[in-house]
């Protein structure tokens, strides 16, 4: 076994494996770091990027340090399967997120209720990825007539009207005729969103599949929520915004572990 350890094939891989794990590590830091730069903004996704990139390197780097303590050779690789957990686990529900992101849309024509989750807003205006889900919301709407459309969210302490009026008010001023509009004024957070959106079909006798508009990679968590309230549901995402795309990937991972382990 020592044998095959010193070969040179062995040795090649081995190095490969060690330059693709550094440009990994290194790519998770840059993409941790640069919201917060750039944008001011910092959640759990960028501090987990930037703690498990960093963690990374220095498993990479500092390998053959003081290998004759065994304690210490112990550790590291303690760290080493962790990581490796963490990488598979995040690497499984992100092919959930995908799958139900990208590849479980209606079809024109389907009915169903549109629900679009809430977001920040500033002002009296959407915030940037709130304005990116609208604009899906109003594609799907122009498209199928038919369809109603809820729209969710509360007002939070940092806002001067619930996200919900702001929402209505811009699919309004795009052309939406506001009889086809129902306002959720009371959730704060995702759960919430479905929660009450279904106490307003149930209420107006609407149909129980509904298709809800959110970013990508929300969808799936969005939408086992969803399931919980007995509905069907599909997707529509919204344009990705991507200078917070990546971080706010991995924030919904640890969602959708929250999720399945806590609430």
């Amino acid at each position: 076994m020592k044998a095959f350890f010193n070969t040179k094939f062995f040795q090649t891989v081995k190095k490969l494996f060690l330059i693709l794990g550094s440009t990994f590590a290194i790519l998770l830091i840059f993409l941790g770091i640069i919201p917060i730069i750039f944008l001011g903004k910092s959640n759990v996704g960028n501090i987990a990027m930037i703690l498990y990139g960093m963690i990374l390197l220095l498993l990479i780097y500092c390998r053959n340090w003081v290998l004759n303590y065994k304690w210490v050779t112990y550790i590291k690789r303690s760290i080493a399967v962790l990581l490796i957990i963490c990488f598979v686990v995040a690497s499984v529900i992100s092919c959930m997120m995908i799958k139900y992101g990208y590849f479980n849309r209606p079809e024109k024509g389907e009915e169903g209720v549109v629900v679009v989750l809430g977001c920040q807003v500033y002002g009296y205006s959407p915030s940037i990825m709130l304005k990116n889900r609208l604009d899906g919301a109003l594609e799907f709407l122009n498209s199928n007539p038919q369809c109603k459309v809820i729209v969710c969210g509360g007002q939070g302490n940092d806002e001067l009207c619930s996200e919900a009026s702001v929402m209505a008010n811009y699919l309004i001023e795009n052309g939406v005729d506001e009889s086809r509009i129902y306002m959720e004024e009371q959730s704060t957070n995702t759960c919430e969103n479905i929660k009450f959106a279904k106490k307003i079909i149930e209420k107006e006798n609407m149909p129980n599949t509904i298709f809800i508009v959110s970013d990508s990679f929300h969808l799936y968590r969005a939408g086992r929520f969803a399931k919980e309230e007995g509905l069907e549901y599909k997707g529509i995402p919204g344009k990705e915004y991507y200078p917070l795309f990546a971080p706010y990937w991995v924030r919904e991972v640890l969602g959708v572990l929250h999720m399945i382990f806590i609430e």
